[in-house]
């Protein structure tokens, strides 16, 4: 796989996109997807994937890789298997949680105020089919507690295999409809 490009697009009032967070998603996408496509099929070829956000409001990450599945997938190119991404953020709970005993609860497919308001983001990308192989992994911030790491990924992968369900589907009746 070439790379892939981001391009986001905001209202006249925002400030213009940071090209360093641009780059950063674009190696993000590009990490996760280039496991699942089988390069031997394709030999001395760059695959561009360009990538065009009007909205978005968390998980952005996670929505990206998604989509750019699907569309490799639905242009026929030939992977092992789809990616599906999750992103699971770790919140401390603010009304029952006092400072020294705090309450974290973690949340799937965050908004972008709950990603701000999280400790913790953990984004999963993996082949959710019959291998189960991650194909990009990413944490920012810190995630308190060794268990609650473990909910935070057991979460992530659930929401990885429900996602696949669904990705499927689509698949499924676009070819069904063409």
């Amino acid at each position: 796989m070439g790379r892939s490009l981001v391009e986001r697009f905001r209202d006249p009032i925002s400030v213009h996109p940071n090209k360093e967070e641009e780059q950063e998603l674009s190696q993000q996408v590009t990490s996760a997807l280039q496991a699942s496509i089988i390069k031997s099929t394709f030999p001395k070829c760059v695959m561009d994937v360009h990538i065009r956000i009007l909205q978005a409001d968390g998980s952005l990450t996670s929505s990206m890789i998604i989509a750019s599945s699907l569309a490799l997938c639905d242009a026929g190119i030939e992977c092992y298997d789809l990616v599906t991404a999750c992103t699971v953020a770790i919140i401390q709970s603010p009304s029952t949680s006092t400072p020294s005993n705090p309450i974290y609860h973690c949340l799937v497919d965050p908004t972008e105020y709950e990603m701000m308001q999280s400790q913790g983001i953990l984004t999963l990308a993996m082949l959710a089919n019959a291998r189960n192989d991650v194909t990009f992994w990413d944490v920012q911030g810190k995630l308190p507690y060794t268990i609650l790491q473990q909910e935070a990924l057991e979460l992530a992968k659930y929401g990885c295999h429900t996602i696949h369900k669904f990705m499927r589907q689509c698949l499924m009746a676009s070819q069904e409809s063409s």
